[in-house]
Order: C-alpha cells, then structure tokens, then sequence
C-alpha cells in the first residue's frame, strides 16, 4: 500500500453530511475527515481544516473547540 491513511477535506461541492463530525462517512479504512479538526503529520506540521463554503460555523469558539479535541 502506498499511502495507508487518506486525509481528506471537503470542498463547497460535496454533499453537507460530510460536513458533520460525527456521522461523516469512512472513505477509507484509515480515513480522517479533517473538517473541524487537527491532524499532527509529523513534529512540526500540523493540518488544520475547515471545510468548504457550505460550512457553517457560527463561531470562532465552536472551530476552536472542535480542533483541540
């Protein structure tokens, strides 16, 4: 396998349940949906999403809260 994991960010044309934390569909095995999340790479690169422009975030707190998980 090249790439064991798949880390993916939706854009303004995906469908809005990949949007949702929570019930966002596993594309992969190994996949993360990095909306409203962090992902460590390596010891100084950290991925930081926010998805695209269906995205509602009523608030700076509520992207923050949700990345420090």
């Amino acid at each position: 396998m090249i790439c064991p994991n798949l880390i993916y960010l939706p854009g303004n044309h995906d469908p809005e349940t990949l949007f949702k934390v929570e019930e966002s569909p596993k594309i992969t095995e190994n996949s993360i949906n990095l909306h409203l999340k962090s992902e460590i790479i390596k010891d100084d690169l950290l991925l930081v999403g926010i998805g695209g422009s269906t995205c509602d975030i009523s608030s700076k707190e509520e992207f923050i809260i949700h990345t420090m998980i």
